[in-house]
C-alpha cells in the first residue's frame, strides 16, 4: 500500500492564481498619489499649465500667451525697504525637527506648525535638537498662488532655551 498523495494542478486553480497575480501586480503599479492625476511643476509642487487646446481652424488670430507667474516662494520680510512688510512675531514651543531643505516643524500651543527658512539659518537649525524647547520670531507672508491666497510663516530667528 502506498499512502503517498499526489497534488494534481488543475488547469482552473492554476488560472486563478495566475488572475490574481496580475491583479494584485497591476493595482500596486496603478497606485498614484495625485488624485487630480494634473502634472506638477518640478521644484515648486505647483500644478503645471494645462496645454493650450490648438485652435488655429477657429481662431483666426493667436492669443497672446500669458505671463508667467511669479515666483511662488518669497522670502522673508526685513529683507526688503517695504513700508508693507508684516511685524515680527515671537513665540516659544518645542523644536520637532527639519521638514525639507528649507522648512521646520515647531509645536506651538496652537499645535505643530510648519515654518520656512532662509539658507543663512541651516547651521543654527542643525544644531537643535528635536524636542527641544525654543524662541523665534517668525513673519507671516501671504501669497496669491494661482487665484489662492496662501499664508506661509518665515522664520527670522530661532534660539534654544533652557
Amino acid at each position: 500500500m502506498n499512502n503517498k498523495k499526489s497534488y494534481v494542478h488543475s488547469p482552473k486553480l492554476v488560472l486563478i492564481v495566475a488572475l490574481m497575480l496580475i491583479m494584485a501586480i497591476t493595482a500596486a503599479c496603478g497606485n498614484n498619489n495625485n488624485a487630480n492625476n494634473t502634472p506638477t511643476d518640478p521644484g515648486t509642487n505647483t500644478p503645471a499649465p494645462a496645454p493650450e487646446p490648438d485652435n488655429t481652424e477657429t481662431d483666426p488670430e493667436p492669443e497672446p500667451a500669458p505671463e508667467e507667474p511669479a515666483e511662488t516662494e518669497t522670502p522673508p520680510a526685513g529683507e526688503g525697504n517695504d513700508s508693507n512688510e508684516p511685524a515680527a512675531m515671537m513665540d516659544e514651543g518645542r523644536f520637532v525637527g527639519i521638514m525639507d531643505t528649507h522648512s521646520i516643524e515647531i509645536e506651538t500651543a496652537d499645535g505643530p506648525t510648519a515654518f520656512q527658512y532662509e539658507e543663512a539659518m541651516t547651521e543654527t537649525i542643525n544644531n537643535i535638537e528635536p524636542d527641544a524647547q525654543v524662541q523665534f520670531e517668525y513673519v507671516e507672508e501671504t501669497q496669491d498662488v494661482d487665484g489662492e491666497q496662501v499664508t506661509q510663516l518665515w522664520l527670522v530667528s530661532i534660539e534654544e532655551v533652557q
